[in-house]
């Protein structure tokens, strides 16, 4: 234990006289110090705030009243009766701006090859906003549609259901389904 001791003193009487070493040896105390306290003391925390955008609430608002619309369709299909709907979309609202574009055509063995570059046209109001030019909004695509029905166990009624759904948003049949709701009895 003496021997430890001695070491010490020794070690401690070079760090007296070392002014360099001394020097070193607080820093990386200090810097020691400092990574355990930022390891025990709380953080500021981060808020992980989930930020819905304005097509998302388009979107949303979108579907519903597609849904709302389409109940209220179906619903007066005869021997439909009560219905529930939902709509899934397969895209969302596409956005097409207008373009300056330069192109070149090349002819090879009768087949044309198109090579071009664009750039989005900027409109600059009197203030410091900008923007591109809009040309068109394209609504988004409808992936299916699921209709629950009083009347879906009947096949008359089934079919024009999805006759229905697949003229109003130009969707294959396969993307239709159309199921019995279950009554009151059933639960």
């Amino acid at each position: 234990m003496n021997d430890t001791k001695n070491k010490l003193n020794n070690f401690f009487n070079k760090l007296k006289s070392d002014k360099k070493l001394m020097a070193i040896l607080i820093l990386a105390a200090a810097g020691s110090l400092l990574l355990m306290l930022s390891e025990v003391l709380p953080a500021a925390k981060k808020e992980n705030k989930v930020i819905t955008g304005e097509n998302d609430i388009y979107l949303s608002e979108y579907t519903k009243s597609l849904e709302k619309n389409l109940e209220t369709i179906i619903s007066d299909i005869s021997g439909a009766g009560k219905c529930r709907v939902m709509i899934t979309l397969e895209s969302a609202v596409e956005k097409v701006y207008a373009q300056n574009v330069k192109s070149e055509i090349e002819s090879y063995e009768d087949k044309d090859i198109k090579n071009g570059t664009g750039e989005y046209i900027i409109i600059k109001s009197d203030g410091a906003t900008q923007g591109g030019l809009l040309i068109t909004v394209m609504e988004p695509k409808i992936r299916g549609v699921a209709v629950v029905c009083e009347g879906g166990d009947s096949y008359l009624i089934k079919e024009a259901i999805t006759d229905t759904v697949t003229a109003l948003f130009s969707i294959r049949g396969n993307k239709v389904s159309v199921a019995k709701m279950k009554s009151n009895r059933e639960e």
